[in-house]
């Protein structure tokens, strides 16, 4: 798995692999590359994970093939950019990656836009997190809402001073 920042948070690169396991993806650290611009962050988390990490531009195709983009079975692009997360997974898809996953949050890539870019670009998956975070609220008051309903589960309200 290649993993593209671009001169991002270290958080970023640091939780990627938390990420892949959010969606169900099985990511050994041994097998993930770093790519960066900032050689700081590609220290810090080569430290703190001992992967293998590459100087340089998501969007430098030099740099996705030294990465081995065109073996990856996976590649992610988590850049703050949108557009620069879709450019490099589109180049990374083009030299051979098996998968590639663009984080996208704006949501003005709506479900239908999305969906062509994604056909269009060879995307396999984009996450937006913002948006996967709000779902399982949603979800979470749901289930809630569906114990009480069966009765396995009783609100009591009470007013400021803990009276009923």
């Amino acid at each position: 798995m290649v993993v593209l920042n671009h001169q991002a948070h270290v958080g970023d690169l640091r939780h990627a692999v938390d990420e892949m396991h959010i969606l169900r993806l099985d990511v050994s650290v041994d097998d993930v590359v770093a790519v960066d611009i900032n050689n700081d962050t590609l220290t810090t988390v080569g430290n703190l994970y001992d992967v293998m990490c590459v100087c340089g531009s998501a969007t430098d195709c030099d740099v996705l093939r030294e990465a081995g983009c065109a073996t990856a079975d996976i590649v992610v692009s988590i850049t703050e950019s949108d557009e620069l997360n879709m450019l490099s997974c589109f180049l990374a898809s083009k030299l051979g990656a098996d998968h590639t996953i663009a984080r996208i949050r704006n949501p003005e890539y709506n479900d239908k836009s999305l969906t062509f870019i994604r056909q269009q670009l060879g995307l396999t998956v984009s996450v937006n997190p913002e948006w996967m975070a709000a779902q399982e609220i949603f979800n979470i008051f749901v289930r809630g809402f569906e114990l009480i309903r069966a009765g396995l589960v009783h609100i009591r309200v009470s007013d400021m001073h803990g009276k009923v």
